[in-house]
């Protein structure tokens, strides 16, 4: 049994959101805000919105997940926690802006490629839309599960080779110290991140073990 101290008082949402900007005025605004763009985006909204998910291809599917409300939400804590700050202009760098967006679709296809069995689980169990990559380049591609799964891990990797180029390019242009080099090695840890909780999370694994089970793969 756990037992739960009552004594403890847990923040409100707006008092974490003061703490966050009286830290960083500048980027602790850019947290909170996003933060709660994010939370106002109800349950029944978002499954209203994965209902009407009908994309056929992954270049589509992948601008549609990129622009969901977490991508601002992560990339602000990024900079938070590394209190990086960026002018308008650095911001706008058009490489630094390709390895942006090379780390939202390495995120997304990261995280399906490991979810995809979860998802499936809970259209059998809730009969939920199944909105994840693996699903989508099965049915562009007209493939199995298997070689949707290849074409993922291959895209993984060649966004992290362009990652790398890019960011050889902003080494050679602005030194190892500078706001935009400090942001970019603050993204690639945040997907080194990523690819290890996607890979140990219970939730993403349990569905795999039942399937191993369910087939008799464990018995002696």
């Amino acid at each position: 049994m756990i037992f739960v101290n009552q004594s403890v008082d847990v923040p409100s949402i707006a008092e974490c959101h003061q703490d966050i900007v009286q830290a960083d005025p500048t980027i602790g605004f850019e947290v909170a805000a996003a933060a709660l763009k994010w939370h106002r985006m109800s349950r029944a909204h978002r499954s209203k919105d994965q209902d009407n998910f009908r994309l056929t291809t992954l270049s589509e599917y992948l601008k549609a997940i990129v622009e969901d409300a977490t991508t601002d939400v992560n990339l602000s804590m990024i900079r938070f926690a590394g209190s990086t700050q960026l002018t308008s202009q650095q911001g706008q760098d058009p490489i630094l802006k390709c390895i942006v967006d090379l780390w939202a679709k390495h995120r997304v296809i990261v995280k399906d490629l490991f979810s995809y069995e979860k998802d499936c689980l809970e259209r059998k169990v809730n009969g939920s839309a199944v909105v994840n990559a693996i699903h989508v380049l099965q049915s562009e591609h007209n493939v199995s599960l298997g070689a949707a799964k290849e074409v993922a891990r291959n895209i993984q990797l060649d966004i992290e080779r362009e990652m790398h180029g890019l960011y050889k390019e902003v080494l050679g242009r602005t030194g190892t110290d500078s706001p935009e080099a400090r942001y970019v090695r603050a993204l690639v840890e945040n997907l080194a991140g990523n690819v290890f909780y996607s890979s140990t999370a219970e939730r993403n694994a349990m569905p795999l073990l039942e399937q191993k089970l369910h087939h008799g793969i464990w018995e002696s």
